[in-house]
This record gives structure tokens, sequence and C-alpha cells, in this order.
């Protein structure tokens, strides 16, 4: 007896219930969620802005501090991360603005700042240049009062 249909069937089982686990975690991949904008619970938007060159040279413009937060939207991790920044965004410093890039779509910036993987931060100064580069975790706001400069 071939074990090639067992090793098949078992292939098929392990990446369905992969799929499970990892929608679980991200509930952004269900198709009956939204979060195209996530709340807090007092109702204010989370301090994560879509990515736009003008938004970000209008916030350099006002001296914030931005981050740019290279993202995916199915990227379990990035949800955390988002999740915390949600979570604890009265600890985040109010001069600092996040931006959220999309990784699979962003390919200049992405080359820019020589970022290999989602979940990765960037603070850039003035010039737009990088002063500040992390891959980040589900302690997102941990991490970001650390490495901002």
């Amino acid at each position: 007896m071939s074990k090639k249909p067992a090793v098949l069937l078992l292939f098929c089982v392990s990446l369905v219930g992969f799929g499970f686990v990892v929608a679980k975690l991200n509930p952004c991949l269900a198709k009956e969620k939204s979060c195209s904008q996530p709340t807090f619970s007092e109702g204010q938007p989370v301090p994560i802005l879509t990515y736009s060159s003008e938004q970000v040279q209008q916030s350099l413009a006002q001296q914030k501090r931005v981050v740019l937060f290279f993202q995916a939207s199915w990227c379990s991790t990035c949800y955390l991360i988002e999740k915390d920044f949600q979570a604890r965004a009265s600890e985040i410093p109010a001069d600092v603005v996040i931006y959220r890039v999309n990784i699979d779509t962003s390919k200049d910036l992405k080359a820019k700042y020589q970022v290999v993987a989602q979940d990765e931060l960037v603070q850039i100064d003035q010039n737009e240049n990088a002063v500040s580069h992390w891959k980040s975790s589900e302690h997102a706001v941990d991490e970001l009062i650390t490495h901002l400069k």
C-alpha cells in the first residue's frame, strides 16, 4: 500500500488546522469581521493611520515623531501589535504618529528602509531618513518606547 495518500491527507488536515489557528489569532481574516479601523473601547480611533506621503510630510512639519509600521492584513503578529497599540494607546507619547504601511504593495518604502518582513517598525526623521528600526511583537508599546529617538 502506498503512503502517498496518507501523507497527502495528513498534509491537508494540517493545513486546514493551521488556517483555523491563524483565523483565531487574527479575527480580521474572518469574512464577517471588519478591521479597517479598529477603535478603543471608548470609541476613539486607534493612533495608527494608513500611510500617505502627504500625511507623513504634514506630521513631520508639525514636529511629530513619525513611525512607519510595516504590516500585512494576513499577519497574525501584526494583528497582535495593533491590538497592543489599541489597548495601551494612552502610553504612547502624544508627539508620536504611527503610519500603517502595507508591506505587500509598498515595495519602494520597503526597499528604502531595508525592511525584510512584516511587523517591522521604522522611525524616520525630518528628512525621511531612518533613525530607528526594529522588529516588533505583541509587546509593541514597550518596544516603541524603547526604540524611539
